[in-house]
């Protein structure tokens, strides 16, 4: 019976074995980073913080995008990028835009990006959605003085503002 006892306490000792073998194994795989970070602070060439300054990071290859809002304090955080380059641009109204033409994001890594954002002109852009034809080719009294201009066979001189008229003989 002893022997039946130390048998099964070393199946016993081998399952617990496995088990934490395999649990330090799914640790190791869950703890893998496969993407990185950007944060930082967006100040004016004051270096007062500046809030509400759209970021936005496009991966130059995909040409995926991400964005996000400096918060009050002018603070950001992006998180889960895919390793690659990219472009990082910062933009708020009153402020000319900011941008890193050529930002490498590594596995694991946490980059801090602090744009100094510079005041810049105030600029509006207008869009032209219908145009107003210069003549309106329909009006009535636009038919009527070409009717009687060609009736007439009489032409305009080009020095004077008057119409030409006939001499009654």
């Amino acid at each position: 019976m002893r022997r039946a006892e130390i048998s099964q306490s070393k199946v016993v000792f081998k399952l617990v074995l496995m088990c934490l073998f395999v649990g330090i194994l799914c640790t190791t795989a869950i703890a893998q980073e496969r993407t990185g970070t950007l944060n930082g602070v967006a100040v004016d060439s004051s270096g007062a913080v500046v809030p509400g300054v759209a970021v936005t990071i496009t991966n130059k290859e995909s040409g995926r995008a991400m964005t996000a809002t400096t918060g009050g304090d002018g603070t950001y955080i992006i998180r889960s990028i895919d390793p690659g380059r990219y472009t990082v641009k910062f933009e708020r109204e009153g402020f000319s835009l900011t941008e890193f033409p050529d930002i490498n994001v590594l596995v694991g890594q946490t980059l801090k990006l602090d744009p100094k954002m510079k005041v810049g002109a105030v600029s509006a852009e207008v869009q032209v959605t219908d145009v107003v034809p210069l003549i309106d080719t329909q009006a009535r009294w636009l038919r009527i003085i070409f009717r009687l201009k060609n009736s007439t066979g009489c032409r305009r001189r080009a020095h004077s503002n008057r119409w030409p008229t006939r001499r009654l003989q």
